[in-house]
């Protein structure tokens, strides 16, 4: 459902005008903070890097907002196996910002 979703959402920001990114974002992170299990079955399992290039706008909002530990190490070992080095390193970029994000508590 999670990958279903995450993808109707990229698709609709990449065809419409850059100034509705902010809906498209909102929608991301209530779909990815939905079930936290589910979206981190989908990122280790079924989550192409173009994909995950994408989600990586709204890394540190997710993060902020389920607290997850788990979903960090997932969103860190996904990242580290993108094909792509540019991609890769945007993306950790991404990782290490939502990373301070998580409350140690």
């Amino acid at each position: 459902m999670v990958e279903t979703k995450i993808k109707e959402i990229i698709k609709q920001r990449l065809d419409e005008e850059h100034y509705y990114y902010v809906e498209c974002w909102k929608k991301e992170i209530e779909i990815l903070t939905e079930d936290v299990d589910e979206t981190i079955e989908f990122i280790k399992n079924k989550c192409d890097d173009e994909t995950l290039l994408w989600m990586s706008e709204v890394f540190e909002e997710i993060i902020e907002k389920t607290q997850s530990k788990e979903l960090l190490q997932t969103l860190l070992e996904r990242s580290n196996k993108v094909v792509d080095e540019d991609d890769r390193k945007e993306i950790l970029q991404e990782v290490g910002y939502a990373e301070g994000h998580l409350n140690n508590v």
